[in-house]
């Protein structure tokens, strides 16, 4: 089989104390599978102010595959993402959380279903199917978000939030129209897609966060409005 080209953006804010861990596990997968992957690690680091970046730097100082994005001040999950997506050189980019709460291997299974080499555009959703139950609260957000986006922009997939995506051949037009700069970008992600007719294809992956500690209603709050102001975008 061909290799694949993936670049792979992972968004970062106070990520210290995950971070080695998660570091391991994706260089670990590469280097198992790098007769299946051609790859490069984009990190952006969305002004945090712990020592995430010393981390970043020390782990990844001189080599060529990896690149590390910083920002002088915390702007928001969607403006990370867009930093990373702008500058991936690979027509094939997977989007990760820094805590990998969806495994990098997600992609093994992923690569059986889809061609790859076709010149076919399209997003794969995750919707997570949760191997450590999460809390009520958590859930009742979750469900809440989710019945809401359905009726008000319907992007086609259930779980728009679950932090894996992996985007082919996506137009850099619509990469640089994206506004939202806070956790709802998946929606604008999503909405824009399916207004391009860009196919979506959601596809289960499990899930290992235990509790989302950044969740708060303040940005819940935050993301209710994103959601009303994607669609007048």
């Amino acid at each position: 089989m061909e290799k694949i080209n993936i670049s792979v953006v992972i968004p970062c804010y106070n990520e210290e104390k995950i971070l080695p861990e998660s570091i391991f596990r994706l260089e670990k997968f590469f280097f198992e599978h790098q007769d299946k992957f051609v790859h490069e690690l984009i990190f952006v680091d969305d002004g945090s102010k712990d020592k995430t970046l010393n981390i970043l730097n020390s782990y990844f100082k001189g080599n060529d595959h990896v690149r590390i994005l910083t920002s002088r001040y915390n702007v928001g999950k969607g403006f990370a993402i867009k930093r990373g997506l702008m500058i991936a050189k690979h027509n094939n980019i997977l989007l990760l959380d820094a805590d990998l709460s969806v495994r990098p291997d997600e992609l093994l299974y992923n690569i059986k279903k889809i061609d790859f080499n076709g010149v076919e555009t399209f997003i794969v959703c995750g919707e997570r199917k949760y191997a450590i139950p999460q809390t009520k609260f958590r859930i009742f957000l979750g469900k809440g978000f989710s019945v809401l986006h359905k009726i008000w922009l319907n992007v086609g997939v259930w779980d728009s939030q679950c932090p894996y995506k992996l985007l082919h051949n996506i137009d850099y037009t619509l990469i640089q129209s994206l506004q939202i700069d806070g956790f709802a970008y998946d929606l604008e992600l999503l909405y824009k897609a399916k207004k391009s007719k860009i196919p979506i294809h959601p596809i289960t992956v499990s899930y290992f966060n235990v509790l989302d500690s950044r969740v708060t209603i303040w940005k819940t709050i935050r993301m209710f409005h994103d959601m009303v102001k994607i669609r007048f975008l």
